[in-house]
Formats: C-alpha cells, sequence, structure tokens
C-alpha cells in the first residue's frame, strides 16, 4: 500500500493522537489505583484486592487478544476494545475513590458512582472519537490508507446503520460481505482486491434482488437505494449498503492502490528473476 495522501495523513496523526490519549488513561488509571492500593491507603483488604484485580486483570487480557488480533488498523474495534477494560478499572476507580473521598460531599457511594462514571468517560471517549476520525466522513481518501473501512449493509427494516446487523468490510487486500441471520451463524463472502474489474454505484432495481442467496431458501433482497456494484474475476456483486456512492469511491481508489502495488511487485520480481 502507497504512503497516504496529505489529508488522510493529517486524519491518521489526529486519529493516532486520540487513540494514545485513551490507551495513556487506561495506563494511568492503572499506575494510580496499583500505586495507591500498595500504599495501603484502600481500605479493607478486600477492597483493595477486587480493585487490584479489575485494574490489571481485564487490561491485561486484553492486550493479551490485542497480540493475537490487532486492531490498529480496524478503526470500528477501538471503542469496544476499550470499553472491555474501562468497565472494570471504572469499578476499581469507584472502590478506590469512595473510600478515599469519604463523606465530603456525598455518601461514599456517591462518591464512587461518580469516580467510576468520570473515569469510564475519559477512557472510552477518546477511543471513540478516534474510531469515528477514520470512519467519517467516508472520503476516497480512506482509499489511500490501509485502514480498515466498514459499512453497514442496509435492510428493508429502515433502520439506522448502527442497528443493521450485517456489513461490508474492505481491508488492504479484499472486500468481505458478513451477512448475519440471526445470533448463531453468519455468512461471509470475500472479493479478493486483485480480481476486481470495476465498481460503480447506481439506483438498485428489482433484477438485482436477490443479492444473495444463503443456504435452506434465504434470500435477501435489495431494498430502496444505491447499490455498489462489484464486477470481479468470477462474477458481479451487488452490495445494498449505507453511503452506497461513498463506499465506492474509497472501494475503487483503494482497488486502483492494491492493483498498483501488486503491478509494482510484479514487475521487481521480474527485473530481479
Amino acid at each position: 500500500m502507497k504512503d497516504p495522501g496529505r489529508g488522510a495523513s493529517a486524519r491518521l496523526r489526529r486519529a493516532r493522537l486520540w487513540l494514545d490519549s485513551a490507551i495513556g488513561v487506561h495506563v494511568l488509571t492503572l499506575v494510580a489505583i496499583n500505586l495507591l492500593v500498595g500504599a495501603g491507603y484502600v481500605q479493607p483488604a478486600m477492597t483493595a484486592a477486587a480493585a487490584t484485580v479489575l485494574a490489571t486483570g481485564p487490561l491485561l487480557v486484553l492486550l493479551w487478544y490485542e497480540g493475537r488480533h490487532p486492531s490498529d488498523s480496524r478503526p470500528a474495534c477501538w471503542p469496544a476494545r476499550a470499553l472491555v477494560a474501562a468497565l472494570p478499572q471504572s469499578a476499581a476507580s469507584g472502590l478506590v475513590g469512595g473510600g478515599l473521598l469519604g463523606e465530603t460531599v456525598g455518601a461514599p457511594w456517591q462518591q464512587g458512582v461518580l469516580l467510576a462514571c468520570v473515569t469510564l468517560l475519559v477512557q472510552v471517549g477518546p477511543a471513540v472519537l478516534a474510531g469515528r476520525m477514520l470512519r467519517r466522513p467516508l472520503t476516497p481518501e480512506l482509499g489511500e490508507t490501509s485502514i480498515e473501512v466498514l459499512v453497514k449493509i442496509r435492510s428493508s427494516r429502515g433502520v439506522p446503520g448502527w442497528l443493521e446487523h450485517g456489513d461490508v468490510r474492505l481491508t488492504d487486500q479484499a472486500i468481505i460481505t458478513t451477512v448475519r441471520p440471526n445470533m448463531s451463524w453468519k455468512a461471509v463472502i470475500c472479493i479478493r482486491l486483485a480480481d476486481v474489474a470495476a465498481v460503480d454505484a447506481r439506483p438498485g432495481t428489482s433484477e438485482d434482488s436477490p443479492w444473495i442467496t444463503l443456504g435452506e431458501g434465504l434470500a435477501y433482497d435489495v431494498p430502496p437505494g444505491d447499490v455498489v456494484v462489484i464486477r470481479h474475476r468470477h462474477g458481479t456483486r451487488v452490495l445494498p449498503v449505507h453511503d452506497a456512492a461513498a463506499f465506492a469511491d474509497v472501494v475503487r481508489l483503494r482497488v486502483g492502490t492494491a492493483q498498483g502495488s501488486l503491478s509494482a511487485r510484479s514487475f521487481q520480481d521480474t527485473e530481479q528473476g
């Protein structure tokens, strides 16, 4: 993937700044709680032990999971992963803060709840802003990056995109469509960027239905609105996604960038051979 343009680079820097801020708050919370517990400020011992476990354990598990499933190029994952560590750390902050502040303003439990809410906000908020910065607005410059771009599949229910179950993910190598008929299973269709011949956006028609057919006679019709049409080596795929025109622009540029890089590598291999 070639280096992103100036506009994309600026968005990446701002998103990275917010994401680093979220990580920094997590680390500071961990250090502060363990210092207070180690200094004996948190009593009784059961409260101190619970605060230590809540502040440390989930964050270590998240770091382990992040090592196995990196999310550095998947901004849609950042808020959820921040929340996984933020919830227990917020509870730990509430336990510690409620006991330390006592009845300075209100009851200890009120102080704890307030501090837990503040901790949750300052930990998750930057991650949400970082993820949104690379998801909205959906502009062509995102196609110059290797950032995963996710859009939701429209359904006939007419609900907002964030309530939809299916999605299309554009990675640096493929277009991955995921349809979830129910909570027990999902269907995944992958189109390699190297196989894409053309990308268009146009109004959906009745001839596009069903746009996907799954097992047991389950088929999905195209809801009203625009669709993205992917012509590739093995056929044509219609994708009824939200922001179809904008997503098509991103895909088109990402495909051109990926195929250009692939051609350059093939040419270099030929020259070396």
